[in-house]
This record gives C-alpha cells, sequence and structure tokens, in this order.
C-alpha cells in the first residue's frame, strides 16, 4: 500500500525544497521590509557632501549610503536566522521534519532525556547566533 508520496528520493527532494523555499521567501519578505525602511532613514548628509565634492553615483552608494546600511543589515539578517532556528522547531513538531520532528518522536516515546538534550542545544543555538550578532553589531558601528 502507498502512502501519501511516493517512497522516492525525488518525492522526498521536491517536499523538502517546497519547506526551504517557504522560509526563504518568509526570510525574504521580512528583510526587505526592514531594509527598505533602513534605506529610507538614512541620513541624506553624507550623500549630499559626496555629491558636492564630485563623487559619482557608485562612491555615493559607496561610501555614503552602505556604510549606513550595513550594520542593520547585517543585524537583521542574523535577526532572521534566529526566527529560522525557532520556526525550524516548531514547523517540524507539527510534522515538517528537521529538529522538531525527533523532539515530537522523543516525546511520544518519553525520552525526556533526549527532549531536554534538544531543547537545551536549541536555546543554546539560538544564544550562540544572538552573541554573534550582537559582537559583529558592536564591529560595525
Amino acid at each position: 500500500m502507498r502512502g501519501r508520496y511516493p517512497s522516492t528520493s525525488t518525492s522526498r527532494l521536491h517536499r523538502t525544497c517546497r519547506r526551504v523555499n517557504a522560509l526563504f521567501l518568509f526570510s525574504l519578505g521580512i528583510l526587505v521590509k526592514l531594509i527598505s525602511e533602513t534605506v529610507e532613514a538614512i541620513d541624506p548628509g553624507p550623500l549630499e557632501a559626496i555629491r558636492a565634492t564630485g563623487g559619482n553615483i557608485i562612491q555615493i552608494i559607496w561610501f555614503g549610503a552602505i556604510p549606513q546600511i550595513l550594520p542593520q543589515y547585517v543585524s537583521y539578517s542574523l535577526y532572521v536566522l534566529e526566527i529560522n532556528v525557532r520556526a525550524s522547531v516548531v514547523l517540524g513538531f507539527v510534522g515538517a521534519g528537521g529538529v522538531g520532528l525527533i523532539l515530537k518522536q522523543q516525546l511520544s516515546l518519553f525520552n525526556y532525556g533526549n527532549v531536554s538534550t534538544i531543547i537545551f542545544l536549541t536555546f543554546v543555538g539560538v544564544t550562540v547566533i544572538d552573541v554573534v550578532s550582537t559582537n559583529v553589531r558592536k564591529r560595525l558601528v
């Protein structure tokens, strides 16, 4: 008897690609919104100063806009990575696979030691991402 999906590697690959694409599009939407707000809020003073001294459009962007946008871009990218780590656990728990699926299996088998290890390692991973994000932001600002 066949299940919902044929047991070929192609169907597993397609399911995995759909999940990755869903998270990618979600993440891209968040980044585009946050970065567009950052671009709208940049200080026009440095841009006008570079333009007044004869800078071309590439120099205006490279030396005037990017230094103002880059710290926020890195910060937002690491923030979205944190969101994706948390979301992957939740999505897996409801049936999308990954760490959440393992967590659900361990819970159903009453292996609470393994459950606490999975939760602890997820917490450590998110904390490491947060610490790296903080350090990178300090260096860029």
